[in-house]
Order: C-alpha cells, then sequence, then structure tokens
C-alpha cells in the first residue's frame, strides 16, 4: 500500500508520507489519521482490492489446470475462496 501511495503520491502527499515514515516519536492516532487520509485520496483500496482480484483469477486459472483429483482441487479452491473473503 505504502508503496503504491509514494508511486502516485504528488509532491505534498509524497512529503507528508517521508515525513511519517521518517518520524520515530509520533502520535500513532494522528499518524493513521494522516496516512488513511492520503491512502484515500490516492483511491489505494480500490486500486489494490483490483490488483487482489486480478491476482486471485490467475491463481485460480493456475489451479484450474492442474490435472489431479476434483476433490483435492475443490479444498484448494475453498481456500482460497476463504482467503479472498476476509476483510482488512
Amino acid at each position: 500500500l505504502l508503496l503504491k501511495s509514494l508511486e502516485l503520491a504528488n509532491k505534498e502527499q509524497k512529503h507528508e508520507l517521508n515525513f511519517w515514515i521518517s518520524k520515530t516519536d509520533f502520535d500513532k492516532t494522528e499518524k493513521v489519521a494522516s496516512v488513511k487520509r492520503i491512502f484515500d485520496d490516492l483511491n489505494i483500496k480500490s486500486i489494490s482490492e483490483e490488483e487482489m482480484s486480478r491476482h486471485y483469477s490467475s491463481a485460480l486459472s493456475n489451479l484450474r489446470s492442474i490435472e489431479c483429483d476434483h476433490q483435492k482441487k475443490n479444498h484448494l479452491f475453498t481456500f482460497a475462496e476463504s482467503l479472498v473473503a476476509r476483510e482488512f
């Protein structure tokens, strides 16, 4: 999330992100609020969800191409679905 934010951020946002990265003594609530605001401004959640979906689709495609017992494969599909369904 941070790397994508630094990639997309404008000059002021990069400055603020780097400020919080380098800070060793800080108010946790203030830091979280500041970084979350930048993430929201850059639409990082949506970008991350799109990337997760892309990787998930690729993984399912690869799993489908493996030749093995379907019951064993179904356990892997169920596991993959549980990973994607998690809330962050």
